[in-house]
């Protein structure tokens, strides 16, 4: 603050020379004091997005499971430090293999901790469970009251029938899914589907359809996230 010292007395060359003097000290320590914190934020930044590349990395699985008669194959690689993409394989009985691929809005340490529920509350709905849509619908309905309205997951789930070698699946709001036939033919499949835990158990059930593949020798079935359809040029 700058006051008058003396009504009766403007102030000076002297005066206005000191302040500038003063004014330039005070500049000094005001900008080092903001590019600390900046750099304190930064770093609080970094070590929290750290900790969510971390929990990621130990939910998604370390190999694809060895099936007989079957090849899987996954491959996830981030643009920036952490994403909320995320995939996982898990027995729902002894003959059957659940597949999820989904995608959690946001970044950081919510979306990663978004993704370990996401990914408990599909494990355990899906335990002898061979209906795809009966899981999904489950696991909507656990998550719709206690996710944030700002946050929402696209999810692909489907049961791989081992024996039967059918894949029956459902898409919440997920990218289509691309069926490619040994004969050359290609299918893109859009079952409708609301994204989970935007919809509470009622009108979300009314959206969400089952669709079954039958898989002859040869044929695939490529599963993805809109890292792929947004990505912005080959690299």
């Amino acid at each position: 603050a700058v006051l008058n010292k003396d009504t009766a007395t403007p102030f000076t060359a002297d005066d206005q020379s000191m302040l500038q003097v003063l004014a330039g000290h005070a500049a000094f320590a005001i900008r080092n004091s903001e590019m600390v914190g900046q750099l304190a934020q930064k770093e609080r930044l970094d070590r929290e997005l750290q900790i969510a590349r971390q929990i990621q990395q130990q939910l998604l699985p370390k190999q694809c499971p060895d099936i007989p008669g079957f090849e899987l194959a996954a491959l996830e690689e981030v643009a920036d430090e952490v994403g909320g993409d995320y995939y996982d394989f898990f027995r729902v009985d002894e003959n059957r293999l659940g597949i999820v691929v989904a995608d959690v809005s946001g970044k950081g340490i919510p979306a990663a901790m978004t993704m370990a529920i996401i990914r408990s509350i599909f494990r355990s709905q899906s335990i002898g469970n061979r209906s795809a849509r009966e899981v999904v619908t489950a696991t909507n309905a656990l998550l719709y009251p206690d996710l944030r309205r700002d946050m929402f997951v696209t999810a692909f789930y489907g049961i791989l029938d081992i024996s039967h070698r059918t894949l029956a699946w459902c898409r919440a709001g997920h990218e289509p899914v691309i069926a490619l036939h040994s004969a050359g033919s290609m299918e893109v499949l859009a079952p409708s589907g609301a994204a989970l835990g935007i919809a509470d158990e009622t009108e979300f059930g009314e959206l969400i359809e089952e669709r079954q593949i039958q898989f002859e020798s040869g044929d695939a079935v490529l599963i993805y996230t809109d890292g792929i359809t947004e990505a912005m040029n080959r690299s």
